[in-house]
């Protein structure tokens, strides 16, 4: 824990980052770009074989002609067990977590794009979880990539990578206006 003390008076501006939200957005768009400039998806070398619980296993076997639109590519391997043999393009040979993976999609989508919903939730599962604790240069990097994005201010999901405090916001926050 750091603790910094300032002026109210001389206060600059603070922003507050959500790394994971920061770090998916970035992880999103790199997706995104590989997809446009390579294809849908690319083979793995190596396949990931995940076995699912009967729910998630229901929901996949429904969405797995719409996860192959978004360039994810499972096949049926067995009762409940898949084959992950591509993946979308930039996405690289990173494992994710194939249930959390599909509980996301469960969720009312915010996107318009179903490849978008599967590039999404692949860039969510593939980044920085919330309170992982990032060096300074770690940090640094991942601020200077937020701002070359596109869309810096929001997940792929649409919740705010960023806040910002003004001075004003700050001397509310200490009952001094």
């Amino acid at each position: 824990t750091e603790i910094y003390t300032l002026s109210l008076h001389d206060a600059l501006p603070i922003f507050l980052v959500d790394q994971h939200a920061a770090h998916e957005r970035i992880a999103y768009e790199a997706i995104v770009a590989a997809t446009r400039k390579h294809g849908a998806s690319e083979p793995l070398l190596v396949a990931q074989i995940v076995e699912l619980d009967s729910a998630r296993s229901e929901v996949l076997d429904r969405t797995i002609e719409t996860l192959r639109e978004g360039g994810l590519d499972i096949e049926p391997f067995g009762e409940r067990s898949y084959r992950i043999v591509a993946t979308p393009a930039g996405y690289g040979s990173r494992s994710f977590d194939l249930a959390g993976f599909i509980d996301d999609l469960s969720d009312t989508p915010k996107q318009r794009d179903v490849r978008e919903r599967v590039w999404a939730s692949l860039a969510c599962h593939s980044v920085t979880v919330a309170g992982e604790r990032l060096e300074r240069d770690e940090m640094a990097t991942l601020v200077e990539r937020l701002q070359a994005c596109e869309n810096p201010m929001h997940c792929p999901h649409g919740r705010p990578t960023m806040m910002r405090l003004g001075p004003d916001e700050i001397a509310r926050l200490f009952k001094r206006v």
